[in-house]
C-alpha cells in the first residue's frame, strides 16, 4: 500500500497499490445498501527499479487522468476523485485496516486543491525536478521528507497536518471481527479462501466428534460444532493482535460450517467403518504383538 485515507465509515474510500511496475488505484463509495461500491483502475508499467517517478493523479467531475513523469499513462472517465475523499486520516507506506506494506521511497507527495490540466502536470514536475514547489503553490497539503532524523514529517501545506513515523510498525485501526458482507468481494481469491477454510476443519469436526469425551455426551453433535465455533473465534480474535493478520466472521463461519462436514462424515456409516478399519491395521502395524 503506496497511500491511504482512513474514515471509520468508510476505511477504503481511496488507495494507492503499487503492483509489480504499476499502480492500482481503488476507490470506495458509499451505498445506500451499507456495503461501499469499489471501482478499480489499474495503471501498467512504468515504474523503474531505483529510479524516482513524479506520480501526477489528476481527478474531476469528467474523471481521472494519471501521468508518470507528466506524460499521460491512462485516462480513466468514470473514475472519480473529490476532495472530499482525500480527507480523514493519511497514511504512507502502509494500510489503516490490513497488513499491507510497502517497500519503496517516497521523496515528495503535494495533494492540490484543483484538477490539473496537462499544461499544469507539465508545470509542476518542471519545479518539482528542479526542487522550486514552495509553500506559495496553494496545496493542501506538502511533504518534502527533508527532516533526515525524529519522527514527524512536516506538512507545509495550508493544512498542516504532519505525519507521525512510529517507532514499531503496527496497524493503526486492525480490523477485528469484520462482518461477512464487509469481507465479501465476488474474486477467485475469496473463494478459494472459503473453500480452504471449510476444507480445513473437516477433519477437526471428524476426529473430535470421534473421541469417546465427545461422542458418549448428551448432545454430541451439537457439543462438536459448539467446539468448532468457539475455536475458530478464538483465532480470530488473538489475529486482531497480529499485525500480519486479518479478523473477520467470514472465517469463523467457513470453520463452523467445516466442523459441521466433519461430524456428518463421522456419523456416515460407511466413512466410520473405513475409518475404524484403517485404524485397527494401523494399530496392528505399529503393535504387532497387540490383537485388535
Amino acid at each position: 500500500m503506496v497511500l491511504d485515507f482512513y474514515e471509520p465509515g468508510n476505511p477504503w474510500r481511496f488507495l494507492i497499490h503499487q503492483y509489480q511496475s504499476g499502480l492500482i488505484l481503488t476507490h470506495d463509495v458509499a451505498s445506500r445498501f451499507g456495503r461501499p461500491v469499489r471501482s478499480k483502475a489499474d495503471i501498467d508499467e512504468g515504474l523503474r527499479q531505483n529510479q524516482l517517478c513524479l506520480i501526477t493523479i489528476a481527478s474531476g467531475p469528467t474523471g481521472t487522468s494519471v501521468y508518470f513523469d507528466a506524460k499521460s499513462k491512462r485516462t480513466l472517465p468514470g473514475f472519480k476523485i473529490s476532495l472530499a475523499d482525500l480527507s480523514g486520516q493519511l497514511l504512507i507506506g502502509s494500510s489503516a485496516v490490513r497488513p499491507e506494506s510497502w517497500s519503496g521511497e517516497i521523496h515528495g507527495l503535494a495533494i492540490y486543491p484543483k484538477k490539473f490540466e496537462p499544461e499544469d502536470v507539465a508545470d509542476s514536475y518542471r519545479r518539482w525536478i528542479e526542487g522550486k514547489v514552495t509553500s506559495t503553490d496553494n496545496v493542501f497539503a506538502k511533504y518534502m521528507f527533508t527532516e533526515g532524523t525524529g519522527t514527524i514529517v512536516h506538512d507545509t501545506g495550508s493544512t498542516q497536518s504532519d505525519l507521525f513515523i512510529p517507532k514499531i510498525y503496527r496497524v493503526p485501526h486492525h480490523s477485528f471481527l469484520r462482518l461477512p458482507w464487509y469481507e465479501f468481494y465476488p474474486t477467485s481469491d475469496y473463494l478459494s479462501d472459503v473453500v480452504n477454510n471449510v476444507a480445513g476443519f473437516i477433519p477437526f469436526g471428524f476426529l473430535l466428534y470421534l473421541l469417546p469425551s465427545t461422542s458418549e455426551r448428551r448432545h454430541p453433535i451439537l457439543y462438536t460444532i459448539l467446539i468448532g465455533a468457539i475455536f475458530s473465534l478464538s483465532i480470530e480474535v488473538m489475529q486482531a493482535f497480529v499485525p500480519q493478520r486479518d479478523s473477520g466472521t467470514t472465517d469463523i463461519i467457513t470453520n463452523t460450517l467445516g466442523t459441521a462436514v466433519g461430524v456428518l462424515l463421522a456419523r456416515s456409516t460407511v466413512v466410520r467403518s473405513l475409518f475404524e478399519r484403517f485404524r485397527a491395521d494401523w494399530l496392528t502395524r505399529a503393535c504387532p504383538e497387540e490383537k485388535y
